[in-house]
């Protein structure tokens, strides 16, 4: 039998035993609110002059009795009731109203914060009788989901069969499910939230889109909150995470994608909640990264940084599964799964490790047969989505992948570039800096990034047309100092110079003191490649002249 619960202090005993009797009662299939359950809680509710909350699930079930206050009634989470695959939990709420009231505001949004396949009010009079009531239930309008009151009136008029109603409402559910399925790409809501400005945290939703862009996923809804303090569970504010529930329901959201890091114990809260997968940023770069990692070592870093982020992750899905080893006098289980995994873990992070090891050997062999031939390395740099692969194609006539998107490039690639007959240089491409890099993926990246130390010259990129082109200058140069190529010579192109005023980029090239450019436009990049000619002329000829 179930408990009652809530304010239960205001019950005597009679009135208890009589709502506990309520926990026996099945609900007939044809029935909505049988009048004995109606007349029962409204005769208590006004009693003890508290609203009353009753809910039952589709056999007909009492699960809970709920003692509010006079206003309202808080209803648990419901947790224990998983989410179907008409993203319902199979439960329905009534509860009682003390002042006139019908459905409000906030029974409609419990509807479809809880999943609830109804909602109902009863209305209570003077001497505790149930009069008019009002019934909810989601419903599907122009492809969207949303909350519609079906019925409202005397409790002697309803006529609404239970199952029949369910069979219509999971019916429309699954044709509109069916239909907002993109094929192209995973539906995701995208959030931020944060104690910074709103200023930074928009900026910060702006990279959010254009790194789920990059992923090739259909973006469906965003939201943005600024807080004091981040909810230990819920990450926002309670209030904010019923809006983001009943959002992500609307839009058919498969995918929720949080900006800051989530703790394991977060990302599982939220994503058994709301019952559809919970990211957050690292994850989202980690799966961007993978999607474009085509040689084996850039392969084998990527799932370095993915398996380094999952390992203190591991948790067992379940308590009960153990490698139990036989024999006599052993005791208790062995190894757990969790145990398990994060050993296998552990031994291919080595395994990838050693294997990077003699990645790093190779290309210091030839890095010093480079230096012997005394062929200056010029390495491009720059936010990611600069224009830095365009840039090397069009310096070297290459045909590198370009597209508008972050991460567009991750290997590393070198070609040679004739200054003129008799000088050359080896130009590099090297994967997109962007702030706040998840440390395991900079890690993964280290070594590939601690070449630019070995470069005679740094081109840095920027896309002047990036109203944050500043700020992202300054996370370049931070990456620069954390890998100890700070120091090396550094020329600033300012890229895109097609999207700005020419104006404008005359005032910041000049402020800068670098050069504009559009390095699509082999005319162009001219300017560029004449002032590589006069560095390696000034710093020593020989550098560029073949012996």
């Amino acid at each position: 039998m179930g408990k009652i619960s809530g304010n239960t202090n205001f019950l005597n005993n009679t009135q208890k035993k009589r709502l506990e009797k309520l926990f026996k009662r099945r609900i007939p299939a044809n029935q909505f609110i049988p009048f004995s359950i109606a007349n029962t809680i409204s005769k208590v509710s006004r009693e003890i002059y508290k609203q009353i909350g009753v809910v039952f699930d589709r056999k007909g079930v009492v699960q809970y009795i709920i003692i509010g206050n006079d206003r309202e009634i808080l209803w648990p989470t419901f947790y224990e009731f998983h989410l179907n695959r008409f993203k319902l939990r199979g439960i329905t709420a009534i509860h009682t109203h003390l002042h006139n009231k019908g459905l409000d505001f906030d029974d409609l949004t419990d509807l479809a914060y809880l999943r609830l396949d109804f909602i109902c009010s009863i209305n209570v009079n003077e001497i505790g009788n149930p009069e008019k009531i009002d019934i909810a239930r989601l419903s599907v309008k122009n492809g969207k989901v949303e909350t519609n009151v079906i019925f409202k009136g005397n409790l002697n008029n309803l006529n609404i069969i239970y199952h029949d109603e369910i069979l219509k409402l999971e019916n429309s559910l699954t044709e509109t499910i069916g239909k907002n399925v993109d094929k192209t790409g995973e539906n995701v809501f995208l959030v931020n939230v944060g104690m910074k400005s709103k200023n930074i945290l928009q900026e910060e939703m702006d990279e959010l889109i254009e790194l789920s862009k990059a992923a090739k996923y259909n973006i469906v809804g965003t939201m943005i909150q600024r807080i004091n303090k981040i909810n230990p569970s819920l990450v926002l504010g309670k209030g904010k995470f019923k809006e983001l529930v009943i959002k992500t329901i609307e839009s058919n959201a498969s995918k929720i994608i949080f900006y800051q890091d989530l703790t394991p114990a977060q990302a599982k809260f939220i994503a058994d909640f709301v019952d559809i997968e919970v990211i957050d940023r690292t994850i989202l770069i980690l799966n961007i990264f993978a999607r474009r990692a085509f040689t084996k070592e850039g392969k084998l870093k990527v799932e370095l940084a993915r398996l380094k982020y999952l390992l203190p992750r591991v948790v067992d899905k379940a308590g009960a599964l153990s490698r139990i080893r036989g024999g006599i006098g052993i005791k208790g289980p062995g190894e757990t799964v969790a145990e398990v995994e994060r050993r296998r873990i552990k031994n291919r992070i080595k395994t990838i490790e050693n294997d990077l090891k003699n990645s790093e050997k190779r290309r210091d062999i030839l890095r010093r047969r480079r230096e012997k031939q005394s062929v200056p390395v010029v390495s491009i740099i720059g936010y990611t989505n600069a224009g830095k692969s365009t840039l090397l194609n069009t310096l070297t006539k290459g045909d590198l992948f370009v597209e508008n998107l972050v991460f567009a490039t991750l290997e590393t690639f070198s070609r040679k570039l004739f200054l003129d007959y008799d000088h050359e240089l080896i130009v590099t491409d090297t994967v997109g800096f962007i702030k706040n890099l998840p440390k395991d993926l900079l890690d993964a990246f280290k070594s590939t990034l601690e070449e630019l130390k070995f470069s005679d010259l740094l081109i840095h990129v920027v896309d002047i047309s990036d109203e944050n082109f500043t700020f992202n200058m300054e996370t370049v140069e931070t990456i620069l100092e954390n890998i100890g190529a700070e120091d090396i010579p550094q020329i600033l192109v300012f890229n895109k110079i097609d999207k700005v005023e020419q104006e404008i980029t005359n005032i910041i090239a000049q402020r800068y003191n670098g050069i504009p450019i559009c390095a699509k436009d082999k005319n162009q990049v001219k300017p560029l490649i004449d002032y590589l000619k006069y560095f390696f002329q000034v710093n020593g000829k020989n550098k560029v002249e073949n012996e």
